[in-house]
């Protein structure tokens, strides 16, 4: 077996991410997503659109699994963000959901649910930490009534605390006029900076939503 000295593996993994996110940029944005002017909805996505701004996230051809695999017909349709430029400690994402990422006939599967809890409070970790963002060390999810599908979902995220390297999150997924289907609690820890990933969050990547 060939063994590469420490210094010589971090360099081999930084510049291995760096291709790997390069060609997600390129073949269809990676981390990045397009802002859009909002339209009308009618309904209380209306409301979020006039106080807030609109952050649309498109279908790219990466290997993600949010806006690549589930990003289609009868699974994830559409995915929205808001958020406020003067308060970055919140985001608000609006999803419509197709009946094709169900557990029971015509209910959303947990671990659907579950996924878009720590991908909304990821791009809320991302967002706050200016573009460094994290890694999920910790999800907690209390489910408080079934989520029928197809319909149309509001995920609410917001940084709580901070300490250091490490974000606490809480987050909701309601149906828009108040009703909850499930909370959860989250903790990310940002990522170690170094020249590299600095030079990628101040030049490219962040903050994701601007």
């Amino acid at each position: 077996d060939v063994h590469f000295p420490p210094r010589a593996k971090k360099v081999g993994n930084a510049l291995a991410w760096a291709v790997s996110t390069l060609a997600g940029v390129v073949s269809g944005g990676a981390c990045l997503a397009w802002a859009e002017k909002a339209e009308a909805f009618g309904d209380f996505e209306d409301e979020l659109a006039s106080g807030l701004t609109l952050y649309q996230r498109k279908r790219d051809t990466s290997h993600h699994l949010i806006r690549g695999f589930l990003s289609k017909e009868g699974g994830l349709e559409a995915m929205r963000y808001y958020y406020d430029k003067d308060n970055t400690s919140f985001v608000v994402c609006v999803v419509e959901v197709g009946d094709h990422v169900c557990g029971w006939p015509g209910v959303a599967h947990g671990g659907f649910t579950a996924a878009l809890l720590d991908e909304v409070t990821g791009a809320t970790c991302w967002l706050t930490s200016g573009g460094v963002g994290g890694f999920t060390a910790n999800l907690t999810v209390d489910y408080r009534a079934p989520v029928y599908l197809p319909g149309k979902l509001v995920i609410k995220s917001r940084l709580v605390h901070q300490e250091r390297r490490k974000q606490y999150m809480k987050a909701v997924i309601e149906d828009g006029e108040g009703k909850v289907f499930c909370e959860a609690k989250a903790l990310y820890i940002l990522r170690k900076q170094n020249w590299l990933n600095s030079l990628w969050s101040k030049w490219f990547a962040g903050p994701v939503i601007d």
